[in-house]
Order: C-alpha cells, then sequence, then structure tokens
C-alpha cells in the first residue's frame, strides 16, 4: 500500500473503526453463549484489524511521524509505539482460539475477549477524539498555507 492522500486516510481509518465496532457488537452479541459462526466472525474481525493496522503503519504513521509539526509527531509516534502491546495481544488470542475450542472453554474465550475488545475500544476512542482530529488539523492549516502561498505568487517575494 502507498501513500495516499492523508484526507483519505483518515477518513479510511474512521470508517475502518465503524467496521471493527460492528464486527465486534456480533461477536458480543451471543455472550455468554458462543454463536455458533464465532470462527466465520473471529476471522472477519482478524482480517478487519490487519488491515487497519497496515493502513495505520503504512500510510497513517509514516506520514504523521514526518511532519513539521512536533506536537503531532510525538503524538503519532506515542500511539504507534502503544499500538504494538495491543497487536501483540491480538496475535497471542488468535493463537490461542485457533488451537482452543471454544464452546468448551467459553468463559475463559469471554474473560480473553473482553480484555481484548476492551484494549481496542479504548484506543479506536482515543484515535478517533484526539489522534485524527490533530491530523485533520494539521492538514487543514497545510492546505490553507499552500493556498496562501499561491495567492501571493507562489510565496515568492
Amino acid at each position: 500500500m502507498k501513500h495516499g492522500d492523508p484526507k483519505s486516510v483518515i477518513e479510511a481509518a474512521r470508517s475502518e473503526h465503524t467496521h471493527l465496532r460492528r464486527i465486534m457488537a456480533d461477536i458480543g452479541s451471543g455472550a455468554p453463549n458462543v454463536p455458533p459462526n464465532i470462527k466465520a466472525l473471529l476471522g472477519e474481525f482478524a482480517d478487519a484489524l490487519r488491515r487497519h493496522l497496515e493502513l495505520e503503519d503504512e500510510c497513517l504513521y509514516p506520514d504523521l511521524c514526518s511532519t513539521s509539526n512536533a506536537v503531532l509527531r510525538r503524538k503519532a509516534r506515542r500511539y504507534q509505539l502503544h499500538m504494538g502491546g495491543i497487536a501483540e495481544g491480538f496475535a497471542l488470542f488468535c493463537k490461542r482460539w485457533r488451537e482452543t475450542d471454544i464452546a468448551s472453554s467459553s468463559a475463559r474465550f469471554w474473560e480473553d475477549w473482553k480484555t481484548l475488545e476492551s484494549a481496542l475500544l479504548q484506543r479506536m476512542e482515543s484515535e478517533d477524539r484526539d489522534l485524527y482530529p490533530a491530523a485533520t488539523e494539521e492538514l487543514a492549516q497545510k492546505t490553507q498555507e499552500r493556498r496562501n502561498d499561491s495567492a501571493q505568487g507562489g510565496g515568492i517575494r
């Protein structure tokens, strides 16, 4: 995946958050029982989360970590480092529940799921409330600066 238009990348990330929340709700809808399609739901969730992490790692964070705005750069780096721990937890969750019969260990499954779900929901809420607005604001400022430069003859004085 190549770096895209920053505004489009942020919009895609927000859309993916909505999609991830829907799948998470579907997974949790049967608790404490295990839905018969749990493996399919977990597969859909894993695919969606992997795509989202790829978008962040290959497009969003490289752009934000190279911005001239030092505050946004530090914020993006902090988010990037924090996500590593969540991604590792997700990988362990997938490994455990790919190899374990969920129905026979449903209490443990739901405990593990709630831990993962909570971490991801908190993370997405924080990105939606903090990182994406800051990135959008920075993008708007850069766009305005370019317009001002163009209106002044390309910035040559």
